[in-house]
């Protein structure tokens, strides 16, 4: 014996047409997401990028203070001054870096110097001690 059943026109199509479109907005919701993710990754490497270029334009500034020590006459205890700022060479660092050393005091034995560098607006500092 056969079974009919009567479907009403329409009825098979809208249950389709709902399935498919929570599916569509599944689908949607996880792209949408994972390229939230994923820009954010891709923003934190860039970040991380930079910041060890940023401490490798401070190393190149360390060095430059090394060689001024080196190459200058005289004590260094009478040519470094706190406060005073230590002019770097510039040709050693592209036009997105930058890079500055300043003397502080932080004791009666030593002198601190300080050398920031900079890439891209992140910024990373070395300290020496003379």
């Amino acid at each position: 014996m056969k079974k009919i059943i009567n479907y009403k026109k329409g009825e098979s199509g809208e249950i389709i047409l709902f399935v498919i479109f929570v599916v569509l907005f599944l689908v949607m919701f996880v792209s949408l997401f994972l390229s939230r993710m994923l820009a954010r990754q891709a923003k934190t490497a860039a970040s991380v990028a930079n910041s060890v270029k940023s401490y490798y334009v401070a190393d190149t500034g360390a060095e430059n203070v090394l060689y001024f020590l080196a190459t200058t006459e005289g004590d260094s205890e009478d040519i470094l001054r706190p406060g005073m700022e230590i002019a770097l060479d510039s040709s050693l660092f592209d036009d997105l870096s930058s890079c500055s050393a300043r003397v502080s005091d932080p004791g009666t034995s030593t002198l601190k110097i300080d050398i920031i560098g900079t890439r891209n607006k992140i910024s990373r500092a070395i300290q020496l001690f003379w």
